[in-house]
């Protein structure tokens, strides 16, 4: 057999080939795809989740302006100030970076992080609507391979239907990231 003719078989079979191969790769981009979309939408745990109402902080009437509180941070520079809630609490949230931020009492005008243990937990129960059992709080100072966010945080075991993760920053007091553990 020339090498012609190897080559005209060998290029038939590929063209009879390709079809059968890239259909199955076809079905699991799309699935991919449709999955990630979802998962947009709804999170791993979204029936547990709390619904959390958009925060209405106008009629709050915070007693401590945060011009005192700005000079007597111990941040280097301020670049973003929240105002939200901490556990019903209104808070100024002072923000340098991911992970340099100061959280202050909005009407005592009193120091809030870092966060300790309790407070996060409480911070995680929060976020559902059920009682949950935690299984397990675990700072976390360095790089974590399951959470990029900012860096300390509390990583709070929950055991429900499937095994969740909650990390709470521990200068902000916020949800940073959830995930299936």
């Amino acid at each position: 057999m020339s090498l012609a003719s190897k080559t005209k078989i060998a290029r038939s079979w590929h063209r009879r080939l390709v079809p059968i191969a890239f259909l199955p790769l076809l079905f699991w981009s799309v699935s991919g795809l449709v999955d990630a979309w979802q998962g947009l939408f709804t999170g791993p745990e979204s029936d547990f989740v709390a619904d959390t109402p958009a925060e209405n902080l106008k009629q709050e009437n915070f007693l401590v302006p945060i011009t005192p509180i700005a000079r007597t941070s111990g941040l280097s520079m301020i670049k973003e100030i929240r105002v939200g809630k901490l556990l019903n609490v209104p808070v100024y949230r002072l923000i340098m970076d991911l992970s340099h931020a100061e959280t202050y009492d909005a009407i005592t005008g009193e120091k809030l992080s870092p966060l300790d243990k309790t407070s996060a937990i409480a911070v995680a129960k929060s976020a559902f609507n059920d009682d949950v059992i935690i299984k397990e709080v675990t700072r976390i100072d360095g790089w974590n391979a399951n959470y990029n966010g900012p860096i300390p945080a509390w990583r709070i075991s929950i055991a429900s239907m499937t095994d969740m993760e909650i990390y709470v920053g521990l200068n902000t007091g916020e949800i940073t990231a959830q995930s299936a553990a």
